[in-house]
């Protein structure tokens, strides 16, 4: 059984459950480092596969990408449970811009890790060169992540450079993710991209235990039976309590609600 909370390795978030879409603004290359070893790291030692694409707007090449990952690991053999693809063979991998192609690639690997009986998959990539060149696609794409990962045991992070990005770029950026982390010069912010903030009593007790249990990664069925009500009541309560906190699906209103300290799992 999956654990409820999958440790992201970075200390301004912390745990975040199953199906998170966040997304990483940095300012150096270090700043990026900072981030994706931790992140990858943290997967390798929950039995994760971890997957990084190194796009044409991240700051390393494939050389310094896998040296960072020697460099940041410390057992050797977890080097064989992270891969690495370039820009072209995950986004254009048939020669040009395939959503379907590239969401192919995230069902193979998924299915494969947990037919190795790993917990699950973490991936990391940028797609801001997408976003300038392609908005529509942009937009597909991070939507598409969006409906896959909820409720699967996957974790995503994307990661968006500052100094070639206008603030209408990171304004999209952070509306199409469940929230979003900056590291600028080796300091921590998280950014907030949704409604106004929720008063926690708008919220009822009924909706903040439901949601709680979404955080766990309970099903509906599953939280029915613990809490003894119909599972027709428990969806109920999840779409009240997404639809007030601003959220696109359980998945986010759990993690919105964990953000605001609002629930605790």
């Amino acid at each position: 059984m999956a654990t409820a909370l999958r440790r992201t390795g970075l200390s301004v978030v912390g745990d975040m459950p199953c199906g998170t879409h966040f997304c990483l603004f940095y300012e150096t290359k270090q700043d990026f480092l900072d981030a994706i070893v931790p992140y990858f790291k943290s997967g390798l030692a929950s039995n994760e596969y971890c997957l990084w694409i190194l796009s044409k707007s991240d700051p390393l090449t494939m050389e310094e990408a896998w040296k960072a990952v020697r460099l940041g690991i410390s057992q050797p053999a977890a080097a064989e449970r992270i891969e690495l693809l370039s820009h072209e063979e995950w986004f254009l991998r048939d020669g040009d811009f395939d959503l379907r192609s590239v969401m192919s690639i995230v069902q193979d690997k998924l299915h494969r890790a947990l037919a190795r009986g790993q917990a699950g998959i973490r991936i990391n990539g940028g797609p801001a060169w997408l976003q300038k060149e392609k908005g529509n696609h942009f937009h597909a794409l991070e939507h598409a992540f969006d409906e896959f990962v909820a409720d699967r045991p996957i974790l995503t992070l994307c990661n968006f450079p500052l100094a070639t990005s206008a603030a209408t770029d990171i304004l999209a950026a952070a509306q199409t993710h469940h929230f979003s982390v900056a590291r600028l010069k080796g300091v921590w912010q998280i950014i907030h991209a949704t409604k106004a903030p929720t008063d926690i009593r708008s919220l009822t007790p009924s909706e903040l235990e439901v949601l709680t249990w979404v955080a766990r990664e309970q099903s509906a069925s599953a939280i029915a039976k613990t809490l003894h009500i119909t599972k027709r009541t428990v969806d109920e309560h999840v779409s009240k309590a997404t639809r007030k906190l601003g959220a696109g699906n359980r998945t986010q209103a759990a993690v919105l609600a964990l953000l605001r300290h609002m629930i605790e799992v």
